[in-house]
């Protein structure tokens, strides 16, 4: 159909990646691992710690007012001693657990950017955090997808890249790399990328899908 005809027009001029290259238009394009919302991103509540389970809330039901009283008692005594445990840690020890939270809190604003659509704002994020945190694999995937919304896709496969240095079993790495070379004609190297996915994560069914679109491209580009 119509669609194909100018995959295979566009195709046949990108073989390569390039500074100028466009992304493939029409229905025929792939699409990069999009991350998750930026509310899972950190820990959990420290609050979630202290919840009763369900049979502790029967137990307690099942207490009279001085049993509960008593109950009460030991798990405040329980808490604050946990408190003090965790306030007597070494300096050291403080130090890394605040750089992680400060770290959380920069990269949930700068995933807000990009779900916001505010790429430009979140590269600029992205860029500052990976000057504390070079070896991030979070950072720098979230930053390759930044580049690749901007077109900007040769910076985009270089973080896709790290990532794959950082993290060789980054299945979502290898997709996107993928995602890059296919939008761009060069279908034999996001073919290797997704075939590698397959090796580590064989469940992956629209992978396969996708090496199978590739090749029917690339075929039909050599007839």
């Amino acid at each position: 159909d119509i669609t194909d005809q100018i995959l295979r027009n566009e195709l046949k001029e990108q073989l390569q990646i390039g500074d100028d290259a466009l992304p493939i238009p029409g229905e025929g394009s792939w699409d990069i691992k999009e991350p998750p919302a930026s509310g899972e991103v950190g820990r959990a509540d420290d609050h979630d710690s202290q919840k009763l389970s369900f049979d502790e809330l029967i137990d307690i039901l099942d207490m009279d007012a001085a049993s509960i009283d008593e109950h009460l008692s030991q798990a405040t005594d329980s808490f604050s001693q946990k408190t003090k445990k965790h306030a007597d840690k070494s300096p050291g020890h403080k130090d890394k657990d605040q750089k992680a939270n400060i770290r959380e809190s920069a990269l949930a604003k700068a995933i807000q950017s990009y779900e916001d659509g505010d790429y430009g704002q979140a590269i600029a994020q992205f860029e500052t955090l990976l000057t504390t945190f070079p070896d991030d694999v979070r950072i720098h995937t979230m930053l390759g997808n930044s580049y690749f919304k901007c077109h900007r896709y040769k910076e985009a496969a270089s973080q896709y890249e790290r990532v794959i240095t950082l993290d060789p079993a980054n299945v979502d790495a290898y997709e996107n790399l993928g995602v890059v070379y296919a939008n761009h004609g060069n279908l034999p190297r996001a073919i290797e990328q997704w075939e590698r996915i397959m090796e580590i994560s064989p469940e992956k069914k629209y992978i396969k899908e996708s090496i199978t679109r590739a090749r029917r491209l690339l075929k039909q580009l050599k007839e």
